[in-house]
């Protein structure tokens, strides 16, 4: 059985390799791909990424610059995504209080995210934090931002929003440590030993 080629020419099958060869090499190409090309490969996120620049205001209504107004030396940063998450974040920051006990020289702030919207919206949200917060301390480091979420999580290799993101992070923004998930007394205990 002929072909035809592009420029005209017939050539016959028998000038095409044998199939164990065909199959030879292919899997040789195969295995000298690199592996970050390999379907379903997850790119691995940077070891110590920073904490994107982003100014906001805290619940006492002072305008807050993140990293640049961090307070403490290392910054325990807890994030949540989603209205349903703000109990994991509170049991986080009581959980926290402990470690603080053992480590005084660093600060706790809850960073509720939320995509960026209009000017109405983000009052609405902000009015609604100040009504369930206590007034105390907390209205200080209690900061929510409106960002590009995507992006934002993107840059600090935060795959999904289904649970809350601790992070603890110098005053520079460096990120020293990460988890997500609910407060367990074993990944306070891991925190505490990046003190």
């Amino acid at each position: 059985m002929r072909t035809f080629l592009r420029v005209g020419k017939f050539r016959s099958r028998k000038s095409r390799p044998p199939r164990p060869l065909r199959a030879i090499a292919l899997l040789l190409l195969l295995i000298a791909i690199p592996p970050r090309f390999v379907v379903g490969q997850k790119k691995q996120s940077p070891v110590n990424p920073l904490l994107p620049t982003v100014t906001s205001y805290a619940l006492d209504k002072s305008k807050v610059t993140l990293p640049a107004d961090l307070a403490a030396p290392l910054n325990v940063l807890v994030l949540y995504f989603q209205p349903d998450q703000v109990g994991a974040a509170i049991a986080w920051v009581q959980g926290l209080q402990s470690l603080r006990a053992a480590h005084p020289g660093f600060q706790t702030y809850v960073i509720p995210v939320y995509a960026r919207e209009n000017l109405l919206y983000r009052w609405w949200i902000d009015a609604s934090l100040r009504s369930e917060a206590p007034a105390n301390e907390d209205r200080h480091t209690t900061v929510p931002i409106f960002v590009d979420k995507p992006r934002y999580l993107k840059t600090l290799g935060i795959e999904n929003e289904k649970q809350p993101v601790i992070l603890l992070a110098d005053k520079a923004g460096s990120i020293k440590w990460k988890t997500q998930g609910v407060y367990e007394p074993w990944r306070r205990d891991r925190l505490g030993a990046e003190f």
